[in-house]
C-alpha cells in the first residue's frame, strides 16, 4: 500500500511539483537569513521606505526594516502557526470523532451537537472573539485555532468510523471474541483515518488564511513581530498600496503560493488514497 500510494502520488504532478515548491520556500525561509546575516528587527534610519536595491533586496519598510528578513521570518511564524494549529485540531478531533461514530447515544448526540455549535458561528468572528479575550502571542493564536477547527476532522473521522463499523470485517471481529476496544482502535481506526490525512493539508493552509486575515486586521500577531499578514497590513494605506508595492506584495505573493501548494498536496494524498485506484 505504501508503494501503491507512493507511485499514485508521484503520478499527481501538481502536488510533486507543490511539494518541491514548499520544499525550497522553507529552505529559503530558513537558510536566507542565515546565508544573508538577515535581522528582520534592526532598523536602518537612513533607509526608510527604500525601494528593493544593494543590501535590500526587498526594499525597506517605514522604520527601515529589511523586508526580505521580515518576510522569511513571517513566513516562518504563519507555517508554525499552520501546522502546529492543524495538528492540535487532529489531535482534538480524532479522539472525538472515534467517540462519536465508534459509541451511540448520549455522547455521540453531545459531540456531534457542540460540533454544530463551533460550525454554526462564522470562524473569523469566533477567532477575533477568542483573541480578545485570551491575547494575540504565537503560541496564544496557534491555540485558539488549533481549539476551534476540531469540529471538521472529529465529523469527519466520527462519519467514517460509521461506514467502516457496519461492513463484515467487523462483524468477523465480533464473532471472534474480540472487545469494541480492540475492534475500534485495531480495525476501524486504520481504516477509517486516511481522509483525514488530505484534511490535515487543507487545515494548514485555512489556518494560515485566518492567521494573516487576523495580522491583517490587527488582532493577530503584532509587530515587531512579523507574519505574512501583518506584514500585508501595510497596504491599508493607499499611499503604501499605490506607490510601495514592495512593503506588501512579496508577502502577499508568499501567501497564495503557499496556500495553492498546500492545497495541491491535499489533492495529491486524497487522489492517491482513493480506493478506486488501488487496482491500476
Amino acid at each position: 500500500m505504501r508503494k501503491g500510494f507512493l507511485r499514485r502520488f508521484m503520478h499527481h504532478v501538481p502536488a510533486l511539483v507543490s511539494v518541491i515548491v514548499l520544499l525550497l520556500m522553507v529552505l529559503a525561509l530558513f537558510l536566507l537569513p542565515v546565508i544573508l546575516h538577515l535581522d528582520p528587527y534592526t532598523t536602518d534610519m537612513l533607509a526608510m521606505n527604500k525601494s528593493p536595491r544593494p543590501g535590500h533586496i526587498l526594499g525597506t519598510d517605514a522604520t527601515g526594516r529589511n523586508i526580505l528578513a521580515r518576510l522569511c521570518e513571517g513566513g516562518k511564524i504563519s507555517l508554525y502557526i499552520g501546522v502546529g494549529s492543524a495538528l492540535i485540531s487532529m489531535l482534538i478531533g480524532i479522539p472525538l470523532g472515534l467517540i462519536a461514530g465508534g459509541t451511540k447515544g448520549f455522547w455521540s448526540s453531545l459531540i456531534m451537537r457542540i460540533s454544530d455549535m463551533f460550525l454554526s458561528f462564522p470562524a473569523m468572528i469566533l477567532v477575533l472573539v477568542s483573541v480578545a479575550m485570551f491575547g494575540s502571542s504565537v503560541s496564544g493564536i496557534m491555540l485558539i485555532l488549533g481549539i476551534l477547527g476540531w469540529p471538521a476532522p472529529a465529523r469527519l473521522l466520527s462519519a467514517n468510523v460509521m461506514s467502516e463499523r457496519e461492513k463484515s470485517y467487523v462483524m468477523s471481529a465480533k464473532l471472534l471474541g474480540r472487545s469494541n476496544t480492540y475492534i475500534l482502535f485495531h480495525c476501524i481506526l486504520p481504516n477509517a483515518i486516511s481522509p483525514l490525512w488530505t484534511s490535515l493539508a487543507f487545515r494548514i493552509s485555512q489556518s494560515m488564511i485566518l492567521e494573516s486575515g487576523l495580522s491583517f486586521l490587527g488582532a493577530g500577531v503584532q509587530p515587531p513581530l512579523a507574519s505574512w499578514g501583518n506584514m500585508m497590513q501595510s497596504a491599508t494605506s493607499l499611499v503604501v498600496l499605490t506607490t510601495r508595492p514592495w512593503q506588501w506584495l512579496p508577502a502577499g505573493l508568499c501567501l497564495i503560493v503557499s496556500v495553492i501548494c498546500i492545497n495541491f498536496v491535499g489533492e495529491g494524498i486524497r487522489d492517491a488514497l482513493d480506493p478506486r485506484l488501488k487496482l491500476n
